[in-house]
C-alpha cells in the first residue's frame, strides 16, 4: 500500500511547533505544510495540487496558462505558482499571498464570488 498524504490536526500552537521541525526533520522525502493554523499536512515530494492539477490540464489539453485557480493554505502555493491567474483569499498567510498574482476577498466574504462577479466571470 502507498501513503499519498497524512494529515494531523491538534491546536494552533502546537502544531506550529510541530510543523517547524517536520519541515526540518522530513524536508528531503516530504512536502509538509500547515493548510490551516491546526492543520498540518504530509505528502511525498512532487504530489501537490500543482501536480495534480498540471496532469488534470495535460489529459484534457488546456494549457495552464488558461487555467485559474483560488488557494488561502500552504498547500495551495505551488498550484498559484503554476497556473496561469492564481488568486490567494483575503485570508491566506502572507508567503501564500506573496506567490499569488491576484488577492481577492477572504473566504468567509464569499471571495470566489465576488471575484468572479466583479472580472465578470460568472
Amino acid at each position: 500500500m502507498t501513503i499519498n498524504k497524512v494529515s494531523i490536526a491538534y491546536h494552533a500552537d502546537v502544531m506550529a511547533q510541530v510543523s517547524a521541525q517536520a519541515k526540518k526533520d522530513l524536508k528531503d522525502s516530504y512536502w509538509l505544510g500547515l493548510t490551516t493554523p491546526k492543520w498540518l499536512e504530509l505528502m511525498p515530494l512532487g504530489i501537490t495540487k500543482g501536480s495534480g492539477l498540471q496532469a488534470l490540464t495535460e489529459l484534457l489539453h488546456i494549457p495552464m496558462a488558461n487555467v485559474m485557480a483560488f488557494g488561502d493554505g500552504e498547500n495551495d502555493i505551488e498550484m498559484l505558482q503554476a497556473v496561469g491567474c492564481g488568486v490567494a483569499m483575503g485570508n491566506a498567510s502572507d508567503d501564500v499571498k506573496a506567490v499569488a498574482t491576484d488577492i481577492c476577498p477572504r473566504v468567509d466574504e464569499e471571495g470566489i464570488t465576488q471575484y468572479c462577479r466583479k472580472h465578470h466571470l460568472v
